[in-house]
C-alpha cells in the first residue's frame, strides 16, 4: 500500500492502517475459527487487488 492509499484509508476509516490491519486479522481468525470463513473465501480476499472490494463476513 503506497503512501497516498494509506493516507486515504486513514481519512475514510478514521484509524491508522496498522490498527485496521490488526483488526482485519483478528476478525479473519475469529471467522476461520468458527468455521464461517473457509479457505476459498480467504484466498479470494487475498488475491483481490487493493483497489477492489471483497465482501467477507464481519466477525467483531
Amino acid at each position: 500500500m503506497d503512501h497516498r492509499l494509506r493516507k486515504e484509508f486513514k481519512l475514510v476509516s478514521g484509524m491508522p492502517v496498522k490498527k485496521a490491519a490488526d483488526e482485519v486479522c483478528r476478525r479473519l481468525i475469529k471467522g476461520i475459527a468458527t468455521g464461517a470463513i473457509n479457505y476459498e473465501t480467504y484466498r479470494a480476499w487475498m488475491e483481490t487487488p487493493d483497489d477492489t472490494s471483497v465482501a467477507i463476513p464481519d466477525y467483531k
